[in-house]
């Protein structure tokens, strides 16, 4: 399929037909459709009990596979491992964004180790008509999503069919797995590090407000201007910024209202406001300051280099598959796992 892109690690072939255990349990007096019948539950849900894997409670699994036991039903021993991984990107982000290479490499990195396939899904923003294709097409154990909505899509679908899946971001919803960089809080720090350099008029430069990510960014922003008893403007927050265009037309307004720094919520953001600022004749850092609130090769080679927030996003990734390999085991991993994340000062904030 063109709009899917597969990526094996140390790849297992696979060869269609009946599951582990479906082919020997027809010689015994007890059949899965059977045990289903006994629970009243699918066959799914009993597939699921049996193999240790997906959203079973541990007493209904230990009730069905003691009755499975106790029936002469072959039962699966030791902990699961995942087999087949789906990590769900977004399609538009993928080429530019060092953040999601970055923890994509992380993810395969720490799944090398259980020999399972990993399949990357490439979804066309808040849908999930890709991802219900990809698992309609191969087994999945669980899911990794590396980006959140307002209103997400993709984890109601997967919480509809019972998949198990976890967050690279932040979720106010409880029950989420989520492995999180903490972008509210680092907002807060790169925008008191520029009140603290002397900056009395900050603006903001954000992506597509869809993205729950950036509106967190926003609001830590507008909390640490808060604290700081300083005024918040809304003339002077830019959302829905992606392109040279957008950044140049923010960089225009925010000078005829006075700004004398901007906070921009990626490291591809920074550069364009940079890049822009440039073009206008205004210096960077004597005329104007500019953070950053996510670093990388662009921050750091650019002229003059842009103060960012450093998050390790590798180990962000690394996180997301051992936590979604705990889910598969049967484990109630902690919810919540908070990355580190730290302030690098560079001349663009001098």
């Amino acid at each position: 399929m063109q709009d899917l892109t597969t990526v094996f690690t140390r790849a297992k072939v696979q060869v269609e037909g009946p599951r582990k255990g479906e082919a020997m349990a027809a010689g015994n007096k007890v059949t899965l459709e059977q045990i289903a019948a006994h629970f009243g539950v699918s066959k799914t849900t009993v597939s699921r009990a049996l193999s240790g894997k997906g959203r079973v409670s541990a007493a209904r699994r230990e009730e069905i596979r003691r009755y499975a036991e106790e029936a002469g039903y072959p039962v699966e021993s030791g902990p699961p491992v995942p087999e087949n991984i789906c990590v769900v990107l977004p399609d538009n982000l993928l080429d530019d964004s060092i953040f999601f290479q970055t923890c994509l490499a992380g993810i395969l990195d720490a799944l090398q180790k259980y020999r399972c396939n990993t399949m990357i899904v490439l979804e066309r923003g808040n849908r999930t008509d890709r991802l219900s294709e990809a698992l309609t097409r191969m087994r999945c154990d669980g899911v990794i999503l590396l980006q959140n909505y307002i209103d997400d899509q993709q984890m109601r679908y997967l919480r509809n069919i019972g998949m198990p899946f976890v967050l690279g971001g932040t979720s106010s919803d409880p029950d989420v797995y989520q492995v999180d960089g903490n972008v509210y809080q680092a907002a807060d720090v790169m925008t008191t590090h520029l009140i603290e350099k002397g900056s009395k008029r900050i603006a903001f430069v954000g992506g597509m407000e869809h993205y729950l990510v950036n509106r967190d960014r926003c609001a830590g922003y507008l909390r640490a201007l808060q604290d700081h008893l300083m005024p918040q403007r809304n003339d002077l927050v830019f959302r829905n910024i992606t392109t040279a265009e957008d950044a140049g037309n923010a960089a225009d307004l925010m000078l005829s209202r006075g700004a004398d720094a901007a906070i921009a919520s990626d490291d591809i953001l920074s550069s364009l406001l940079l890049q822009a600022l440039t073009e206008r004749g205004v210096y960077v850092p004597s005329e104007f300051r500019i953070g950053s609130l996510y670093d990388s090769t662009y921050t750091q080679t650019a002229y003059p280099p842009i103060s960012s927030m450093s998050i390790p996003t590798r180990k962000m990734g690394a996180a997301l598959s051992e936590k979604l390999a705990a889910l598969v085991r049967g484990e109630d991993p902690e919810r919540i796992t908070n990355i580190d994340y730290r302030l690098l000062e560079r001349r663009s904030s001098d």
